[in-house]
Parts: structure tokens; sequence; C-alpha cells
């Protein structure tokens, strides 16, 4: 049986993301910390989240042969993270560094640049990340914290360093050996949208702006409700797609769902008799050229036309609605799916009891499947 990994330290590719502004001793700290820990998380690479005047303050007193960062290393004896210059990402508006954050037009550029990079930084499964939010601007505290909230896995921590400040002097980046100075990491548990949530795929999957990302979260709370336009289904008014969900498909979902809102109820097959229904296939024939006319329609009229609509037809585009509801809702898709019942030796395909015809919004009057 294989177990999954949620130990940070057990990763092979360990990231430290940090904020800095014009207190690099913030990050020398907090690795210094992680590595006295038990277990230890040592850092393989760390990236940083600055402006171009941290920047500055990072390349003057941290960085190089002789900065601060490496001279903790050679201290205290472990490898040194990995740190190029990609690495130190500063936040950009329009292709310019920032070189503070001082504007609403700033707030939101910071907004989508963190979200983007913790985004790409958890989307590599092999890797644990570790997020300080000790150093930089408190809207770059915020955005942090919301965003591996967002993105978070059950391997990614969060913390923040604490140092009596009392005790110690200005050009302090970390305790020498034997110094009688502690320096406490304060791990900071948050919620993990990503895995107790189960939102939107389309937010891992795309570039989306910090504020869509909250959106798309908000909506898996939002009342039941699945709408049609422009031959495109909205379920949470998140765009249901998938490869496989193609004209077919669609029209057997829009057909359950023209079914329930007109009171028509669900579809019925005897399990051991699985032969063709032909008021179904008259009907499911009529929502596909409600939707796309006579393109397509000969291929699925030779199929069912003469039969009748069979179980075994419809199975594989039900499957295909429903994959696509699981891709594009993930745990929200639960409310939406077609669900199989089978009693008494009677098969039944419908749509949950959430999906009532109150909160189903199609662009067609009502529409007379019954007459036909």
């Amino acid at each position: 049986m294989t177990t999954t990994k949620t130990n940070p330290e057990d990763f092979e590719r360990r990231v430290l993301l940090t904020l800095a502004g014009h207190s690099p001793a913030i990050i020398t700290e907090t690795l210094y910390a992680l590595s006295q820990q038990h277990p230890p998380y040592v850092p393989t690479e760390i990236h940083i989240i600055t402006t171009a005047s941290g920047k500055q303050k990072l390349q003057e007193s941290l960085l190089g042969e002789k900065g601060a960062l490496a001279q903790l290393c050679m201290t205290y004896q472990f490898p040194m993270p990995q740190l190029p210059d990609d690495h130190i990402h500063v936040i950009t508006h329009n292709g310019h560094e920032l070189p503070d954050i001082q504007t609403e037009t700033d707030n939101t550029a910071t907004a989508d640049f963190i979200t983007a990079l913790v985004h790409r930084l958890t989307a590599d499964e092999s890797t644990s990340l570790h997020v300080s939010i000790a150093g930089g601007r408190k809207t770059m505290t915020y955005y942090l914290g919301y965003a591996i909230s967002l993105f978070g896995r059950m391997q990614d921590r969060m913390s923040h360093v604490l140092v009596d400040e009392s005790r110690i002097r200005r050009d302090f980046f970390y305790p020498t050996p034997n110094a009688d100075i502690a320096i406490i990491l304060a791990d900071i548990p948050f919620v993990r949208l990503r895995e107790g949530l189960g939102f939107a795929k389309a937010l891992s999957e795309g570039q989306y702006t910090f504020n869509r990302a909250v959106e798309l979260v908000q909506r898996q709370f939002s009342a039941i409700n699945v709408t049609l336009v422009n031959k495109q289904l909205y379920a949470n008014d998140i765009k249901v797609e998938h490869p496989k969900f193609k004209a077919t498909s669609l029209a057997v979902y829009v057909w359950l769902l023209l079914r329930r809102r007109d009171g028509l109820g669900d579809i019925h097959y005897k399990s051991k008799d699985d032969g063709g229904n032909h008021q179904y296939s008259q009907e499911l024939l009529a929502v596909y050229r409600l939707l796309h006319g006579e393109k397509g329609i000969n291929k699925m009229e030779t199929a069912i036309e003469g039969t009748g609509l069979t179980a075994d037809y419809l199975r594989p585009h039900i499957n295909y609605c429903n994959t696509a509801l699981e891709h594009s809702l993930n745990k929200a898709a639960s409310h939406y799916v077609i669900q199989p019942r089978e009693h008494a030796s009677v098969i039944t395909y419908g749509l949950l009891n959430a999906v009532t015809p109150e909160n189903i919004h199609l662009p067609f009057a009502a529409f007379p499947l019954a007459s036909l």
C-alpha cells in the first residue's frame, strides 16, 4: 500500500518562501529556526518576494559569498539553499518593478503577483513549501497568507519568526553558537481550501487574479443554480467543461434539466431489460435540435430513432456529464451529478434533489416534452 507523504522534511525539494521589506534578517532568522527544530527542515531553495528597494537591501547584506546567508550556512554546517537571482521575485505592475507598495494599484498588483507565485510553487506535488509571513508590509503578509490558504497542501506550512528585540543589535542576523538568544518559530495553522473545500479546478489550472480566486472559492458557498448561456453550461456560475463533454452529452444533461424543470420526473429502465424507449429518443432528439440544430443529428438518429433510446446509449454520456462537472467544480459537483439509482429491478437516472425547478435557468420557454 502506498502512503502519501505529508511531513514537509520528507520531500526532496523543500522550498522556503519569505517576504522581505527592509529587514533581510527575517530570512536568516527563519532559516536558522527551521534548521534547529525537531525534525529539522532545511530548505533546498529559497524564494523571496520583495520590492525593488527591498531587493537592494538583500543585495547589500544578505547575499553573496560574504553575506549573512552564506555565513549562517557555514557556521551551522548545512547546505546552502539555492537562491539564484530569479528566486528574488520583485513585485511588478505592467512590467515595471514596484519600488514600494503605496497605492491601491500597487496593492492589486501585489495581490495578483503573490497569488500567481504561490500557485506556481505548489503545482509540483513532489515539493513541500514553508511560507514565512514575518517580513514585508502588512498587505503582503495578508495576501501571502490567503494565497497559501487557497493553494496549500497537507505538506505545506506557514510560520512567523519571533526574536526578543531588546537582546539583539541592529546588525543581528542569527544567533552565533552558544549565544543566549532564543528565536521562536511560531507555526500558524491555516485552512487548506484546496484540500478541504475542493474549489473549482479552473482556479488551479488557470492564470487568475487574486480577486478572481476569491470569487471562485466564494461561489462554492453559493446557492445551487444551473444556467445555460450560448450553449454553455454553468453550475454555481462556473463553466462546466471537459474534452469529453460534447454536443450529445450537453443535450443529455439539458434534457434531464428540462424534465426536472417541467415536472416530468426522472427516466427509468428495467435493469434486466435494456430495451429502447421511443418517447425518450424523441425527447432527446428534440432537445439536441433545440441546442444544435441539424448539425450532427444524423448520427444520433441512426443510433436511437429506430430502436428507441437505450440505457446503453445513455450511460457513457452520463459519465461524460459527471466527469465534466467533477473536473470543473471538484467537490461542489456533488450537487449536480446525474445519479443512477436501482430499486426493485428498475434503474433510475436523474438529477439530485438539490437541483430544483426554481434554480434551473434555461433560455427556453416551457418545452412540451410530454407531448412528443
